[in-house]
C-alpha cells in the first residue's frame, strides 16, 4: 500500500467559512513538513502559521464508495474503497475532485481518490457516476494533476472580508 501525503492548510475567514489550501504532495509525511517552513514568510500563511497539517491518502482509494447525501456536510472521508490495489505513486498524482457550488455555503467539495494514472482516475470517476450525490452533480468532477514533491503556493495570499468585497 502507497501513501501520498498532501500538505494543507487552513484559515479561518468568517465564523461560517473556513477556507482550506492544498499545497502539495509528498511521499512521506516528513517530507511535507519540512514544506512548511518555505510558507511561513510568504503572505497569508506567515498570519496563520497553525494553519497546516497533513493529509494521508492510500493510492487508489476511492472516498465517498456510496456516495453522498446532498446538502449534508462533507464528512471527512466518507466509506472508502480500493479500486486500484498495489498502486504505487509515480512523479506525478492523480486527484479526483467533485466540488459544486451551493448557496447555502455547505462545504462541497471532495477529494474522492489519488490514483497512480490517469486511467484509474477515470475509472474511480466512471464508478462514482452512478452513486447517489455523485449522479446528481455529473459535471461537477474535476481531475488534478500534481507533481510529487512540488511547492504549489509560490505567491501567498490575502484575505478579504465580505465587508472589503
Amino acid at each position: 500500500m502507497t501513501i501520498g501525503y498532501f500538505l494543507m492548510h487552513t484559515h479561518r475567514i468568517t465564523d461560517t467559512n473556513v477556507d482550506v489550501k492544498m499545497l502539495g504532495l509528498y511521499r512521506s509525511e516528513k517530507d511535507a513538513l519540512d514544506a512548511i517552513p518555505r510558507y511561513l514568510d510568504r503572505a497569508g500563511f506567515s498570519s496563520a502559521p497553525d494553519g497546516f497539517f497533513v493529509d494521508r491518502h492510500v493510492v487508489g482509494e476511492r472516498r465517498f464508495a456510496s456516495g453522498f447525501i446532498h446538502g449534508q456536510p462533507v464528512e471527512p472521508d466518507g466509506d472508502v474503497v480500493t479500486d486500484s490495489p498495489g498502486s504505487v505513486l509515480g512523479s506525478e498524482g492523480f486527484l479526483l475532485i467533485h466540488d459544486y457550488e451551493m448557496p447555502e455555503e455547505v462545504d462541497n467539495e471532495r477529494l474522492v481518490g489519488l490514483f497512480a494514472t490517469k486511467a484509474d482516475r477515470e475509472k474511480a470517476k466512471a464508478q462514482a457516476l452512478i452513486l447517489p450525490g455523485f449522479s446528481s452533480f455529473p459535471d461537477a468532477f474535476s481531475g488534478v494533476t500534481m507533481e510529487v514533491g512540488k511547492d504549489y503556493w509560490e505567491e501567498g495570499y490575502v484575505t478579504l472580508t465580505p465587508e472589503e468585497m
